[in-house]
């Protein structure tokens, strides 16, 4: 595979692995939020397992495929870390991670005390 090929490649799956994020990060919020609010334990106890398996599975990957598919990016095109809006990205980039890595551990604290409500055959959830 040529360089311009790989670059294209790479570019490609940097724009995808975006939209995963994005649309996985939006997907299971929606369906946690609703599920949550439907005051079913058992669902809660199996959306909030299969959004924290979402998270690891899709978004874990991706968001490290964004920022070093970022940085090849950016060296194959030579551009210097100088450049402002490489510095803003990197500022969003952090400040979503440091945004989106609370509310991981709070996925996993719903999921486990739903999980716990379920076992217990509890109706509600404190």
């Amino acid at each position: 595979m040529d360089s311009l090929a790989l670059y294209h490649l790479i570019k490609t799956l940097h724009i995808l692995s975006a939209m995963v994020i994005i649309g996985t990060g939006f997907g299971t919020a929606f369906y946690l939020f609703v599920t949550n609010r439907s005051g079913s334990v058992p669902a809660q106890s199996v959306v909030s397992y299969w959004v924290c398996k979402a998270d690891f599975w899709f978004t874990t990957p991706c968001v490290f495929f964004q920022f070093f598919s970022g940085l090849w990016l950016m060296h194959a095109i030579k551009m210097p870390f100088s450049a402002t809006w490489i510095w803003a990205s990197l500022v969003l980039f952090f400040f979503c991670g440091a945004l989106w890595l609370p509310v991981v551990v709070w996925q996993l604290k719903m999921r486990d005390i739903a999980k716990k409500a379920c076992d217990n055959g509890e109706t509600t959830l404190p």
